[in-house]
């Protein structure tokens, strides 16, 4: 109703993107916040949803697109790190993510504790189980009473160097 009365209002557009994608209706969250950057290309809340709806949509240039420019104005959002970080993952370039997350970890770091097991999960993967430990090791300081906790003990044991 809201951006019915005022299509110009770029916050209203920006909160029905959320709503939308809160609801996991990302076609309509991404054009929600599209209509809102077309009105307000440089509103940071607007350019986040884009990104993390264009990762949802699998769409990895138009979410490094928006998270850049997101960037450019508030370097300092954890937010904006860990979607950016995250979008390339999705285009297997770790080498930049790695040290977006670790920014967004720095920025919050009780926030985005969980981005050291999106980084062990990498790592894994990437062979580097060395690197995972150490990520679960950060995350069990931050975490202590995490339920997996003594299954993650144990990996680290096994394959700290």
């Amino acid at each position: 109703q809201l951006v019915e009365r005022d299509p110009k209002d770029w916050r209203s557009w920006t909160v029905l993107g959320n709503t939308h994608f809160n609801a996991k209706r990302f076609d309509e969250a991404e054009r929600s916040y599209d209509a809102a950057m077309a009105l307000r290309n440089d509103y940071v809340p607007a350019l986040i949803g884009n990104g993390r709806v264009s990762l949802a949509l699998k769409k990895s240039d138009k979410a490094i697109e928006v998270l850049k420019a997101a960037y450019a104005i508030e370097p300092d959002s954890a937010d904006v790190n860990h979607y950016l970080g995250e979008a390339y993952f999705q285009i297997r370039k770790g080498s930049l993510g790695v040290p977006l997350m670790n920014r967004a970890i720095e920025l919050d770091p009780n926030g985005k504790a969980e981005l050291h097991l999106r980084m062990a999960a990498l790592y894994i993967a990437a062979g580097l189980k060395n690197l995972a430990a150490n990520e679960y090791k950060l995350f069990l300081q931050k975490r202590p009473e995490y339920p997996e906790r003594k299954k993650m003990e144990k990996y680290i044991e096994e394959n700290q160097k």
